[in-house]
C-alpha cells in the first residue's frame, strides 16, 4: 500500500510539474536560438503585378524536375472541352531532368485552339519564385494554380468559370480529392454559395481555387519560405472579397511522400512556419487588415499548426517558438480573449508562459 501511495505521489508531482512549469526563456534568447537553427527568410507578400487581360483563365504551373508527372498534369488541362479562352503559363524552375524537353514537345504539339501554352525557363527560385514570375504579368480575368504532379479534374474549367462569372466571385473554392495510384479521399465543400467566414471554410492551399486578377495584382508568394501558401488563409481570406464555394470536384492532389508536407517535420526549415506567421502579421497594414478578433482566432490556430510542424525538433527550439508566439500575442492582440473552449487553454498557456502544458494540450487535441 505504501508503495502505491509513493507511486501515485510521484505521478501527481510529475503532472503538477508539467501543468504549472513556466518557461524562463527571454524573447531575445528565443530569437537568437531560432535564427541559429534556421535563418529567417526575407520574402514579402506585397507586390505590384501588371495585368493585360486577354483570356478568361490564366493557369500557372510551377515546375521543377517533374518529368514523371508533368505530361499527365498538362494533358489534364489540354484535353478539357470548354468555350472559355485559357492560357497556361508553365514556369520551368531550373529543372535538371527531362522536364524541359517534355514541355517543349507538349507546347509544340498542342492542338486545343481554346488553350494557349507558354513556357518560361528560369534558374531555380522555388515554388514562390516560380509562381511570382508568372504573376508579374497576369493575362486572365481569373487565375488558378496547378502543381506539376497534380491534375485538373475533367470539366473543372467550365465548373469553376461558370460559377465565378455567374456570381462575380473574387475568390472561388472548389472541392478536390487526394490520390496516389488510387483515389484516397474526397474533400467536398460543406456548402455551395457565398462564405461568411472565409478562413474557416477555405483550404490553405493555392490550388483548387480561382482568383480574380484584381485580387493578385498586389500579392506575391513570399520567396525563401516553406509553407509559402500560409498568406492565402492568413491575408487574402481575411480581406473583404466576395468568396464563393462550389461542391464540384475540380482538382486531384497527388500524395507525394517526398513533398514538403511529408518531410517538413524532420527538417530545420520547418521553423519557417513561425517565421511566415511573424512576417504576415507585420504586413497586415500593407493590405489594410485589422488586428481584430477574427485575426486573433486565426493566430491561435496558427500557433497550434506551428507546434505540430515543429513537433520533431529539439525541445529548446519548440520552446523558443512558443516564447516568440507569446510576444506576437502581446504585440498585436493584447486584451483579446477567445470564446472557443479548446482555444482558451492555448490562450492561457501563452499568457502564463506554460510551454509544457501548451504542447500537452496540442497533443490531446
Amino acid at each position: 500500500m505504501l508503495m502505491i501511495k509513493r507511486y501515485l505521489k510521484k505521478v501527481l508531482n510529475r503532472i503538477s510539474y508539467f501543468i504549472f512549469w513556466k518557461s524562463k526563456m527571454t524573447a531575445e534568447n528565443a530569437r537568437e536560438i531560432l535564427q541559429n537553427y534556421s535563418l529567417r527568410p526575407e520574402g514579402v507578400c506585397i507586390a505590384n503585378n501588371a495585368s493585360n487581360i486577354r483570356y478568361d483563365l490564366h493557369i500557372i504551373i510551377p515546375v521543377y524536375n517533374a518529368e514523371k508527372y508533368i505530361a499527365q498534369c498538362l494533358n489534364s488541362v489540354l484535353l478539357q472541352q470548354s468555350d472559355y479562352k485559357v492560357i497556361i503559363t508553365v514556369v520551368n524552375d531550373g529543372s535538371t531532368d527531362e522536364t524541359g524537353a517534355i514541355l517543349e514537345d507538349i507546347s509544340r504539339c498542342n492542338s486545343n485552339s481554346q488553350i494557349a501554352v507558354e513556357v518560361i525557363n528560369q534558374t531555380n527560385k522555388g515554388y514562390s519564385g516560380a509562381r511570382n514570375t508568372a504573376l508579374k504579368y497576369i493575362q486572365g480575368k481569373y487565375v488558378t494554380f496547378l502543381d506539376a504532379d497534380d491534375i485538373l479534374e475533367d470539366g473543372a474549367i467550365n465548373n469553376l468559370l461558370d460559377a465565378a462569372y455567374k456570381w462575380d466571385a473574387d475568390i472561388l473554392q472548389g472541392s478536390w480529392y487526394t490520390f496516389d495510384s488510387n483515389v484516397l479521399d474526397y474533400f467536398i465543400m460543406p456548402l455551395e454559395g457565398f462564405l461568411k467566414d472565409n478562413r474557416r471554410i477555405f483550404s490553405g492551399f493555392p490550388w483548387g481555387k480561382l482568383y480574380k486578377y484584381t485580387v493578385l495584382e498586389q500579392f506575391n508568394f513570399p520567396e525563401g519560405f516553406w509553407f509559402e501558401d500560409t498568406p492565402l488563409s492568413f491575408i487574402l481570406a481575411a480581406m473583404p472579397y466576395r468568396c464563393f464555394a462550389i461542391k464540384n470536384i475540380v482538382y486531384g492532389y497527388r500524395k507525394n511522400p517526398e513533398g514538403i508536407t511529408a518531410i517538413a517535420g524532420y527538417k530545420r526549415k520547418a521553423i519557417d512556419s513561425y517565421w511566415i506567421t511573424e512576417e504576415r502579421l507585420k504586413e497586415f497594414p500593407l493590405f489594410k487588415l485589422s488586428y481584430d478578433q477574427r485575426a486573433y482566432e486565426y493566430f491561435l490556430c496558427q500557433c497550434i499548426m506551428n507546434e505540430r510542424r515543429l513537433s520533431k525538433a529539439p525541445i529548446k527550439i519548440r520552446e523558443a517558438q512558443f516564447i516568440l508566439e507569446r510576444g506576437l500575442k502581446e504585440k498585436y492582440f493584447s486584451g483579446f480573449r477567445t470564446e472557443d473552449k479548446e482555444m482558451v487553454i492555448i490562450e492561457k498557456t501563452l499568457q502564463n508562459k506554460q510551454f509544457l502544458k501548451f504542447i500537452l494540450q496540442i497533443r490531446s487535441m
